[in-house]
């Protein structure tokens, strides 16, 4: 499906809100009416109490936020005419140092993605956007200081649980606020290293190789985001097949409209560099990235896609991750990387997919996303008491970048 005429092109590195803008302006995603958003809680900070509305660019149903919290102030921003109605409006907290969403009806022990926005919009007239930290009940999940912001988060929800807080706290930096914040349940077959013990921070925006600005639901029935990916000097490659998912080793669920598309480079000369920054990392945090393939051509008898996949370049520099890799023919497969960071606050994680020495067909990769290991140290109990989580069970191999 091509882009609607006039539509921006998609690149890496711009704030996600300046793409969500743009689909309210290009209308390019297909809408399938009537699908299912139960469990969905989609809450739109700051409207009048009591009201909720379908939302144009994505056929959700937002709801405002007065079940859900009884503190904090209701503002329009300065100049909402290019963004979706949902970020028009903002709830602010200028008293107290913690304030929290309680997020319910939730299932004890289940998996969820939680997606909070952030849209300043100079709303309090001090072109000055503030800095605070975003909690997942007591652990922190970011500290946030830009505008426009989206942040994401896959997590299970405590033993005994029927709620979950996200909470916005005062550093004394300015006045939180927040503008979205949304929640979908996932399979706890999916994302298998998010579990009591840690959850899943996602680093940047998910990365595909299609030709809509975004996908997201319902082609994604989870709700996941997925901004196409605009990269210079590679060949695009598109099938109008369906693309196989849900096999048993398939614990991401990538939707079909996101692996029938791809990249490559023009022959195997040439490879595919793949950059992750990481804003406000810590030392010692660990990232986990999913490289998402499904072969889109089907190769003659004498023809082959091998690739070797680094950490680093290819030269030799770097570390061999995956060798003579071949992705299957219209079938979701995944390749996972993880690494230690040492940068410290902002860090860059280098992948290189090269084609193999006896490969007859150049590297190529469909879709991409990238997360950070946030540990769930400590939980609450009903009585405000602190405990340990258990220790994690499931370690990923690591190597220091």
């Amino acid at each position: 499906m091509a882009a609607a005429q006039g539509c921006p092109v998609v690149s890496l590195g711009v704030p996600a809100f300046f793409f969500i803008a743009a689909m309210a302006q290009c209308a390019v995603v297909v809408l399938v009416h009537g699908q299912s958003q139960e469990g969905f809680i989609s809450i739109d900070c700051g409207i009048a109490a009591g009201t909720s509305y379908v939302e144009a660019d994505n056929n959700i149903t937002y709801e405002s936020d007065m079940d859900y919290i009884d503190t904090g102030v209701n503002h329009m921003i300065l100049s909402p005419s290019d963004w979706p109605k949902r970020y028009h409006t903002l709830r602010s907290f200028p008293e107290g140092i913690r304030n929290c969403y309680k997020l319910r009806p939730v299932s004890s022990d289940k998996k969820y993605l939680v997606r909070a926005g952030f849209h300043y919009g100079n709303y309090d007239d001090k072109n000055s956007t503030p800095v605070f930290d975003l909690y997942i009940g007591v652990n922190l999940w970011r500290t946030l200081g830009k505008d426009p912001f989206i942040e994401e988060i896959i997590t299970v929800v405590p033993t005994d649980y029927d709620s979950l807080f996200v909470c916005l706290v005062n550093t004394g930096q300015g006045t939180p606020f927040i503008s979205v914040l949304e929640l979908r349940p996932i399979p706890d077959s999916m994302y298998l290293l998010a579990n009591k013990s840690q959850s899943l921070v996602l680093t940047e925006n998910r990365r595909y190789y299609g030709a809509i600005p975004i996908l997201r639901y319902p082609r994604d029935p989870y709700d996941r985001i997925w901004f196409n990916s605009g990269v210079s000097g590679v060949y695009s490659l598109n099938t109008t097949e369906n693309v196989k998912i849900g096999t048993l080793m398939d614990e991401f669920q990538v939707p079909s409209s996101v692996l029938s598309t791809a990249i490559r480079t023009y022959n195997t000369s040439y490879h595919l560099p793949l950059s992750i920054k990481v804003v406000n990392a810590r030392a010692g945090d660990t990232i986990y990235v999913l490289m998402h393939f499904a072969e889109l051509e089907l190769l003659m008898s004498n023809e082959t896609r091998q690739m070797n996949i680094y950490q680093g370049e290819g030269d030799g520099s770097g570390r061999l991750l995956f060798a003579n890799y071949t992705p299957p023919y219209l079938e979701a497969d995944a390749r996972v990387a993880n690494a230690t960071l040492q940068g410290g606050e902002d860090a860059t994680y280098n992948l290189s997919i090269y084609a193999s020495a006896s490969s007859t067909r150049p590297p190529m990769i469909n879709a991409l996303e990238s997360y950070m290991f946030r540990p769930m140290a400590v939980l609450v109990t009903h009585h405000g008491e602190r405990i340990l989580s258990p220790p994690n069970r499931r370690e990923a191999q690591q190597s220091p970048i």
